[in-house]
């Protein structure tokens, strides 16, 4: 699958036709697409998970990021509920929040 940012830097990731395995392709594609936006050379990002949970009638995805920059590490967490139960489009956004 190919995630593009709205600037047009683009990032892959293969998956399994699993709900985790799409959820771990949308987050993986849009750190890629963000790395590749190099806006932050010396930055680098991990994804650490992802996980879905029923809460309150509703499907949230949370997906951690790890990044380093400046010799730091830095965790972050990022939550949304997922969008018309589209799991990947739900991690996107996950992801987009998690390093904000």
């Amino acid at each position: 699958m190919t995630v593009v940012l709205g600037r047009g830097a683009s990032g892959q990731a293969t998956t399994h036709r699993t709900d985790h395995g799409l959820a771990r392709a949308g987050a993986l594609a849009t750190l890629r697409a963000l790395d590749a936006e190099g806006s932050e050379r010396s930055r680098s990002l991990e994804l650490r998970g992802t996980k879905t949970v029923r809460a309150f009638d509703s499907q949230v995805i949370i997906v951690a990021v790890r990044a380093r920059y400046d010799g730091r590490r830095r965790d972050f967490i990022g939550a949304v509920e997922v969008p018309d139960e589209d799991l990947v489009r739900g991690a996107v956004l996950a992801t987009l929040d998690a390093v904000g």
